[in-house]
């Protein structure tokens, strides 16, 4: 979960005056993306024509282009809604050079990484 302070602006009705600047007030709202979720790193999404995208390991390190739906953003992350289930590895470095069936070398610190709950997917 993730807390903070958020600065917004936000107009309603006021009748009576009764609201007044520099008052302070507790506002709830409603988050559908509340609860343990799938999320990616914003860099391994791709997006064509409003569709977005990730690039998902496939046999012989062959990629996939799988169109995905996304939930909100923070930080460096996503939430995705669904295209991409839990443990499925994707690429999320160079993926504006990628062609669907590129075959990619996992590499790094992060390779084997995979895409889970509240993590970040990497390859």
């Amino acid at each position: 979960a993730q807390t903070g302070t958020l600065k917004v602006r936000v107009s309603f009705p006021n009748p009576g005056n009764r609201l007044r600047a520099g008052m302070n007030c507790l506002v709830r709202v409603a988050n559908s993306d509340a609860g343990n979720q799938l999320t990616i790193p914003n860099k391994a999404l791709t997006e064509q024509l409003g569709e977005f995208f990730v690039y998902v390991m496939g046999d012989s390190n062959k990629v996939v282009q799988r169109r995905v739906s996304v939930g909100s953003r923070f930080n460096e992350m996503v939430v995705i809604r669904d295209g991409l289930k839990e443990g499925e590895q994707i690429v999320s470095d160079g993926v504006q050079n990628l062609r669907p069936g590129a075959v990619v070398n996992p590499g790094g610190q992060q390779a084997g990484e995979a895409a889970g709950k509240d993590s970040s997917a990497k390859k």
